[in-house]
């Protein structure tokens, strides 16, 4: 599927509440690993938060890809809106290298309906849908299950080895996540999650345990990807004050020149 992982990335965070996939089978959980008691405080706190939330929020944002192999880095411009149970919205805008002017075709946008995932390509004029399993089905995305809460606390010590580092900082909870899964190793090698420390002052105490950035290492550093996320917010309103509703996140038709294709109809894309 073309450009799947990106699709996945859409999906997952609107699984706030949502039970994690199961491991397979054969695999068995690993037990859950000792932690720092406080750590483990600041773990079911944001548990708490994030499964309360009924939306999740990321205005002008960013994404980098470092590919480690071509010493290549690519930056977009995201934005996220993200609404229980399954209904979501991102916007990449690519961002030109130095001395180049921006095109404004350069970007790509996502719509979950619930029922399928609509991916909108500027450079190609082309929108793919891409249809979900029965109920919706979410990606499975660790990444983002982390981030949304769909994944508890207990589950996250389960099947991650989870370091707190710079534990002193006195604005950031820096967690360093290894997998302990043999299908959550195939994904990542290490996940950091930065996330704002609580018992802040204005603006930012209102953002305790929300994801500030995330900076996930593929398996053998081939692609390093970072999150950025400057002003992160749950149970978030849309313009002018009105809720954010399911109305915002249906199909939009694309204008002349564009083509709408279907996924199933087009042959396997070779895996990025």
């Amino acid at each position: 599927m073309v450009r799947a992982g990106l699709a996945l990335l859409l999906v997952a965070p609107i699984a706030v509440g949502q039970a994690p996939p199961a491991a397979p089978a054969a695999q068995p959980q690993p037990q859950q690993q000792p932690m720092n008691p406080v750590l483990w405080q600041h773990l079911q706190a944001w548990e708490k938060v994030m499964g309360g939330a009924s939306n999740f929020v990321s205005e002008k944002g960013s994404k980098t890809e470092f590919e480690q192999a071509k010493n290549f880095t690519k930056t977009f411009e995201a934005t996220i809106w993200c609404l229980k149970p399954n209904l979501a919205r991102m916007r990449l805008d690519r961002l030109p290298l130095a001395n180049q002017k921006p095109d404004p075709s350069d970007f790509e946008t996502y719509i979950c309906d619930g029922k399928a995932v609509f991916q909108y390509e500027g450079l190609t004029r082309t929108v793919t849908q891409y249809p979900l399993g029965p109920g919706g089905g979410v990606g499975d995305n660790l990444l983002l299950e982390f981030m949304s809460g769909s994944i508890t606390a207990r589950q996250a010590a389960q099947r991650f080895s989870i370091e707190w580092d710079k534990p002193n900082d006195p604005t950031y909870l820096y967690l360093i996540l290894t997998p302990l899964l043999d299908k959550d190793k195939a994904e990542f090698e290490t996940l950091t999650l930065v996330l704002v420390r609580p018992g802040l002052p204005g603006v930012a105490g209102a953002q305790a345990y929300l994801p500030r950035v995330a900076r996930l290492v593929k398996p053998k550093a081939q692609v390093i990807e970072t999150w950025d996320f400057p002003n992160p917010m749950v149970n978030a309103v849309g313009p002018n004050g009105a809720p954010i509703g399911a109305g915002q996140f249906q199909f939009v038709q694309p204008g002349q020149g564009w083509k709408v294709v279907n996924a199933a109809a087009k042959p396997p894309a070779p895996r990025r």
